[in-house]
């Protein structure tokens, strides 16, 4: 039986990594597990607990999840968009020294995904989109010219 049950999910080591206005928070389980890192960016309302459970069920895994700008123990570091998130975490993985990781994004952090990948490439071993993560084409304006939402259009 597992020693955590009933005990909640178990907290990461964590750190701060100097970027140029700021220290980013980082939390890592199992910093020193074999195989490819994996990176795990949250989204808007969330912060890097939100991987606690992705964490143990991935054992020989390390996961490495930064608190992003604004949010959790990076909520003061100044407001940046997308650009600025993925330069962020590019940063996080020169710091700890990893080369390539598996990014996953859920939410916002699938957006941030996919512009880490664009601008990183090299950095990127797999990337995985958790209910976000690439735009949406806009409709096409209806007959009396109104355009809908996109999920109104599908």
């Amino acid at each position: 039986m597992d020693q955590h049950v009933g005990s909640g999910p178990q907290p990461p080591e964590t750190t701060e990594i100097g970027l140029d206005d700021g220290p980013i928070h980082v939390g890592r389980w199992r910093p020193d597990a074999g195989g490819t890192p994996v990176l795990a960016i949250h989204g808007i309302t969330a912060n890097l607990m939100c991987w606690a459970r992705l964490a143990e069920l991935l054992p020989d895994r390390c996961l490495i999840a930064p608190d992003l700008r604004g949010r959790g123990g990076s909520r003061d570091l100044p407001p940046g968009g997308l650009v600025q998130h993925a330069d962020d975490l590019a940063r996080v993985l020169e710091e700890l020294g990893v080369d390539r990781a598996v990014v996953v994004g859920h939410s916002m952090g699938a957006f941030v995904a996919v512009r880490f990948a664009e601008r990183h490439p090299e950095k990127v071993e797999r990337l995985v989109l958790v209910d976000g993560g690439l735009p949406l084409p806009p409709a096409p304006p209806r007959e009396d010219g109104s355009v809908p939402t996109p999920a109104a259009a599908r």
